[in-house]
């Protein structure tokens, strides 16, 4: 049975598109409006029109993104030639991300890029619409009546996927059409289109292209700056982290605890917790007050914190945070037996005071069937009263010695934390 329709599994758009360019006898214009445009899918179909003499694609944005984003900026959008210019290029720039890297991909791209150059390739994006019709136009230069001339409409994009040349989870449905009214038609609501829309040029493409590897080659980045970029996916902004500890008078600026101020704070941050964990001797009350330290310069004056630790250490902490010039103002000493002043309010401020726990000796919590245990949970748990500059919950910094134990349950003081 013969039919006007496809699907992408007998038939697809590709095959479709060659049938016409082969046998079409003057294959002179072609004129697609669709949604969702890919460059690879354009350099998979290009081959077919290599005699074409006109090429217009004509690219919706995503509307209701740009809707959102005004509401969010309070400004209009819509109509907006840069709004719209910059829509597109975040989608090409996810094209190019998330496209299998390949010599055939770079070429597809890259021959994209040179057609809008040389005006092989006419492209425009419709500032003002979603457009969600997707229809190819096959046409001779003078079009009418008694002259050849294809509309392809349905659910395919223009991209491998929408071709039918990759394998795609998403069922497609085309319809190709010659009658001549069916044809103009479309034609027309082409033009229309067309004429509403706005041109992306090859200086558009240039600065575009300048965000990718594809850019020029004296302004690709270098081996180092590519390797900075590894550690800084990997390991987040510590590896751009410039701090540099301000010591007291007998204090060595030692590297590794350095190192560990810069992550473990950046972990607190970005987790609610950390836990800090090193043999006896290293400075784990030293690197938590540096930590401290540089947590009250990001929340504000009004940073609290509740240092937890064994009485035999309580000198310790205090010298250590004064020796830092961390003042009473902020911090308040409590040994880990006595959390329920903390929660009775019995010459402490409540739970919810506090912006920064700092736990010594972490494992002696580590049963959660404990009392103990219990009212550290309760007060870590606790909202913030009066939270500064940082928002969010309470941070958490657990330290230890001796972090192993096959029963630990320091997940549930700090939630989220690492």
């Amino acid at each position: 049975m013969s039919t006007k329709f496809f699907n992408n599994i007998e038939t697809t758009l590709m095959d479709k598109f060659h049938g016409i360019a082969t046998a079409m006898a003057n294959f002179d214009i072609f004129h697609a409006v669709v949604g969702y445009f890919r460059s690879s899918g354009y350099f998979k179909l290009r081959q077919e029109l290599e005699n074409v003499k006109e090429i217009r694609i004509l690219v919706g944005i995503n509307i209701d993104n740009l809707f959102l984003q005004s509401q969010a900026a309070g400004r209009i959008f819509f109509g907006n030639q840069q709004a719209s210019l910059e829509q597109y290029a975040e989608a090409f720039l996810r094209d190019v991300k998330e496209s299998k890297y390949d010599s055939e991909v770079d070429k597809g791209i890259r021959q994209f890029c040179n057609d809008i150059a040389d005006d092989r390739l006419q492209l425009r994006i419709h500032p003002t619409r979603d457009l969600h019709a997707k229809f190819y136009l096959c046409l001779p230069q003078q079009y009418n009546e008694h002259s050849d001339g294809w509309v392809i409409m349905g659910s395919s994009n223009l991209s491998e996927q929408g071709l039918g040349t990759t394998a795609s989870p998403r069922y497609e449905l085309n319809v190709a059409m010659k009658d001549y009214d069916d044809v103009n038609f479309c034609e027309t609501e082409f033009q229309k289109l067309w004429e509403q829309s706005l041109p992306v040029t090859f200086t558009d493409m240039e600065h575009i292209m300048r965000r990718t590897h594809l850019a020029p080659e004296d302004e690709l980045p270098t081996p180092y700056e590519l390797y900075m970029r590894m550690l800084i996916d990997h390991f987040g902004s510590q590896v751009e982290d410039d701090f540099a500890p301000t010591l007291p008078e007998g204090y060595d600026n030692l590297t590794y605890q350095r190192d560990a101020v810069v992550q473990g704070y950046d972990i607190m941050m970005r987790h609610n917790g950390c836990f800090l964990s090193d043999v006896v001797g290293l400075g784990k009350t030293v690197v938590a007050a540096m930590i401290a330290q540089r947590f009250i310069f990001a929340n504000g004056e009004n940073t609290r914190i509740l240092v937890i630790f064994p009485p035999s250490v309580r000198s310790n902490w205090e010298e250590t945070f004064r020796d830092f010039g961390i003042k009473n103002k902020y911090s308040r000493f409590i040994s880990n037996g006595s959390l329920d002043k903390v929660i009775a309010g019995d010459g402490y401020d409540e739970k919810e005071y506090y912006d920064l726990i700092i736990v010594d000796e972490a494992h002696n919590f580590r049963h959660d069937s404990t009392g103990g245990y219990d009212l550290l949970q309760r007060i870590c748990k606790s909202s913030r009263a009066n939270s500064g500059n940082v928002t969010g919950k309470k941070r958490v910094l657990l330290l230890s010695a001796t972090p192993f134990n096959t029963s630990c349950c320091y997940s549930k003081i700090t939630p989220n934390a690492h």
